[in-house]
Parts: C-alpha cells; sequence; structure tokens
C-alpha cells in the first residue's frame, strides 16, 4: 500500500523549469538567463539567474537563486559590457556571487559585475531614527 502511495505522489510532483528572460550583453558574448522554477503548489516559485557564452544553454552553477517574489518583477538588464544588474522585488535571496568569470567565450576571457538592486527601495532616510522621534 505504501509502495502505491509514494508511486502516485512522485508520478503528480513535476518541475517546471521556465526561460522567463534572456539577455544579450552589449558585446554580443554573454546571455543573462533568467529561469523560473516551479515545484508545484506546496512550493514558492524559485528563481535562477545563469550566466552563459551567448546562445548556450542556461546551466551549471546560477549566480542568482531567490524565491518568495511578490509579482513577477524580477529583471535583469545590461548597464554596460560587462556590469550586469537584477532588479527585485521583496523576496528572499539564497545565493548571490557579484563576479562571473568563463574563458569558454571564443580566444578570451570573459568578466561581469553582478549588482542587486531593490525594486521600490530608496537610498534616502525617510524613516526616523530613535533621536528624532517626539
Amino acid at each position: 500500500m505504501l509502495a502505491c502511495v509514494l508511486a502516485a505522489a512522485l508520478q503528480g510532483c513535476s518541475v517546471e523549469r521556465r526561460e522567463m528572460q534572456r539577455v544579450r550583453s552589449p558585446d554580443d558574448q554573454v546571455d543573462a538567463v533568467l529561469v523560473r522554477i516551479n515545484g508545484g503548489a506546496t512550493t514558492a516559485l524559485t528563481w535562477n539567474l545563469y550566466l552563459v557564452p551567448a546562445g548556450a544553454k542556461a546551466e551549471g552553477r546560477e549566480s542568482f537563486n531567490a524565491d518568495r517574489m511578490s509579482g513577477d518583477s524580477l529583471a535583469v538588464s545590461w548597464k554596460a559590457p560587462g556590469v550586469l544588474e537584477i532588479a527585485y522585488p521583496s523576496g528572499t535571496i539564497h545565493h548571490f556571487t557579484n563576479s562571473w568569470r568563463t574563458s569558454r567565450v571564443g580566444d578570451s576571457t570573459v568578466q561581469v559585475e553582478l549588482t542587486l538592486r531593490r525594486l521600490g527601495a530608496t537610498h534616502d532616510s525617510q524613516t526616523a531614527s530613535p533621536d528624532s522621534a517626539n
């Protein structure tokens, strides 16, 4: 009986990996690939960002991994060749690396700096400090 229950549970568990965004770098050497992973009704959507040589499959170690993002407003954009920005709403970031490097692009080594920007966040202090509260 237990074997039947486990078999039924495993058949119903499918993980959907969907490429949500692929953005080519300004120098046409690297793709930033944003992948959404849906593990089913009992798990949060997971977001992975892969940096790969242009046209390559999104696989290997992700540069960014997060879940519990509010909405679908997670986005990546190149600010310059070699500089990639990840803009995200509130959520939980489990893994982030600010540098990626490969020698698999032609004869050269390519390095990318990654930056994070929280959507809706302001950098000016709008909260009262303990000293200013009266």
